[in-house]
């Protein structure tokens, strides 16, 4: 994660400071998770969405973790845990 974080700003107080051509910006960066019973990238387009919906200012997210659920050998769900980044206010 920390890598993220480099390559966005300085992280300050679990928020970050992002640099660019404008003053800084002060942007969060949440966790949440999400599921999808057909793969990886449609749990990750479902999180995507969802948090889009509820926060504004969306700027990026990078997969934390991933993993599955199993059930007599075969994969029934696709799970991932995702940092978010908005930008505040």
């Amino acid at each position: 994660m920390q890598e993220g974080l480099e390559r966005l700003g300085r992280a300050v107080h679990g928020a970050m400071i992002l640099e660019g051509q404008m003053a800084a910006t002060v942007a969060r960066v949440t966790e949440i998770s999400a599921k999808s019973d057909t793969s990886f990238d449609d749990a990750i387009n479902v999180a995507v969405s969802r948090a889009s919906q509820t926060l504004r200012g969306v700027t990026a997210a990078w997969v934390k973790e991933q993993n599955v659920d199993i059930q007599d050998g075969r994969i029934v769900a696709w799970k991932v845990d995702l940092l978010v980044t908005f930008v505040l206010e």
